[in-house]
């Protein structure tokens, strides 16, 4: 699988990259086998991205993939999250000691809760409500240090603010925050992961992560030729979630054209929109991962005939 450089930073990633959303819940039963067994057909494959946070499942994310890339480190791209935490917790109180605690924790409580629909109902609902979002300097600090134990690394490639919102305008103090944990060498980039693509923030990102979106693709290419002139890296996540993808006329026209599910179709229409520098698909399946890594070779193999189908489709929707 051909790598490609990112942005003006010097990592190189694979086309495609895992999202590790669901390695980890304390509502949803987990197998670390068989997430190592992603991580490793992942790596097989050519894929070296994935992209983690600290809020997946409580940290828990961040440790099963720490542990699937045990002497696989450098062979690995990893970027992770951070800027949510539990309201009414103070940073000192979110001590490494007590979320270990959790940790040690965490694997009964999850046999307990997974038996039962109404406590997962409640814990879903419950977190929503206390969840907060804090991006201070000093809280960045501390939420490294965090990945970069559970992780079982001394570095993270990039660190990503995890959904900022729109208004939010990053201070002088946190950006030299994020340049000093560069200069110790504890991240090699950082950049946002927002809910769309935008131009607003006043200091520039090295990377930036948004929601593909194949509705407003005439608005997004524009932000993102604005972007990529910028210097900044652009990755494409929840590619599969866009319903214009999943049931619009034109994509069933083109998935009858093609011959293909909604699934390969989205990847096609990514890799057409040419928007991004890789893009994310979450699974916790190695067949998953081996048939999206299957729908990037067949488009690379017939990219002709599926660009004629989707230029040809896309001006008869249009007209």
């Amino acid at each position: 699988m051909s790598m490609k450089k990112l942005g003006e930073t010097t990592l190189k990633l694979s086309p495609l990259g895992i999202g590790c959303a669901n390695f980890s819940s304390l509502t949803r039963s987990v197998n670390e086998d068989k997430i190592t067994d992603v991580v490793h057909s992942a790596l097989d494959l050519g894929i070296n991205y994935f992209d983690t946070a600290d809020s997946y499942g409580q940290g828990g994310s961040e440790t099963l993939l720490g542990k699937a890339l045990v002497n696989k480190r450098h062979d690995a791209i990893i970027f992770t999250k951070f800027g949510y935490r539990f309201a009414g917790i103070s940073a000192a109180e979110q001590s490494v000691n007590t979320l270990l605690l959790f940790e040690k924790l965490k694997p009964a409580l999850r046999s307990v809760v997974y038996k039962s629909p109404l406590a997962v109902k409640y814990l879903r609902k419950v977190r929503k409500t206390i969840l907060t979002q804090c991006f201070d300097a000093n809280y960045a600090i501390t939420s490294v240090e965090r990945s970069l134990r559970r992780l079982g690394t001394d570095y993270i490639d990039c660190i990503l603010l995890h959904n900022p919102p729109e208004e939010f305008l990053i201070s002088e103090e946190l950006v030299d925050c994020l340049n000093l944990l560069k200069r110790q060498g504890k991240i090699r980039y950082w950049g946002l992961s927002t809910e769309s693509l935008q131009e607003v923030y006043n200091y520039k990102p090295d990377v930036i992560q948004f929601p593909a979106n194949y509705v407003d693709a005439e608005k997004l290419d524009h932000l993102a030729v604005k972007a990529k002139n910028a210097g900044i890296g652009l990755i494409s996540r929840q590619i599969f979630q866009d319903s214009f993808t999943m049931a619009s006329s034109f994509s069933l026209g083109l998935q009858q054209a093609l011959g293909v599910s909604s699934y390969e179709l989205a990847v096609y229409l990514n890799l057409y929109s040419n928007t991004s520098d890789t893009m994310l698909v979450g699974s916790t399946n190695p067949a998953n991962v081996k048939a999206c890594s299957d729908y990037l070779k067949n488009y690379e193999k017939n990219k002709d005939i599926i660009c004629a189908a989707i230029s040809e489709q896309k001006s008869g929707h249009e007209s």
